[in-house]
Formats: C-alpha cells, sequence, structure tokens
C-alpha cells in the first residue's frame, strides 16, 4: 500500500545505543532493533535508517559492537537495506570514518551511509 503513494519507504530506527558495556541491555537493544526492522519490513520499508549511539568504549570495540548488531538486523530482514546515518560529535558513532569501519566489518552491499 505505501508503495503506491511514495517511491521509496524508509523507516527510521528507534534511539537505541547500539554498543552497551552491560550484556542485559545489550540484549534487549538488539531485541528491541530486530523487531522494529521487522515491523519495518512489514510495512513495506525498503531502507532501515539507523543513528548508531553513542560510544561506550571509546576505541574499536564501538565499532565491533555496531557491526554485530548490524548484521543480526541484515538477517532479520533480507531484503531491506540498512543506512548508518552520520553524527555531529565524535562522542557518538556515526563520523564518516565510523561509517566506514562499520561497514567494512560488517560486508554487506545492503548496508550504506547516509
Amino acid at each position: 500500500m505505501a508503495s503506491k503513494a511514495f517511491t521509496t519507504v524508509t523507516a527510521h530506527t528507534p534511539y537505541y545505543n547500539v554498543a552497551s558495556t552491560v550484556p542485559e541491555v545489550q540484549e534487549r537493544t538488539v531485541k528491541a532493533l530486530v523487531a522494529a526492522v521487522r515491523k519495518a519490513r512489514e510495512a513495506g520499508a525498503e531502507i532501515f535508517n539507523l543513528h548508531i549511539g553513542w560510544r561506550v568504549w571509546m576505541d574499536h570495540r564501538d565499532i565491533e559492537q555496531a557491526a554485530e548488531v548490524i548484521k543480526k538486523l541484515l538477517e532479520a530482514a533480507p531484503d531491506i537495506v540498512v543506512t548508518l546515518e552520520t553524527m555531529y560529535t565524535r562522542r557518538m558513532l556515526g563520523t564518516f570514518e565510523d561509517i566506514r569501519a562499520i561497514m567494512e566489518a560488517v560486508g554487506s552491499d545492503r548496508l550504506r551511509g547516509s
């Protein structure tokens, strides 16, 4: 139905931080984002736009954890493109360098910067 009114439907993720030092929080975040990408798919979305969130370690672990979450999103919705939104501060994940590193770690042509 949405495709009749729009050429491309884009869904925006809920604002969750994809990196966490607390395993229980990380598990709930992944579960919520996977549910959101599935709902976006059901609604006819072709693109799922993601704010990656705040850094928690300020090193490579933030990138690695973000990449693992994004792999799960791509797995949960095999026909959706995930885009990573750029951010305005180094304290948040989303610099051009971060996005490039995450895209390389994920290795999917369905992951793009926005």
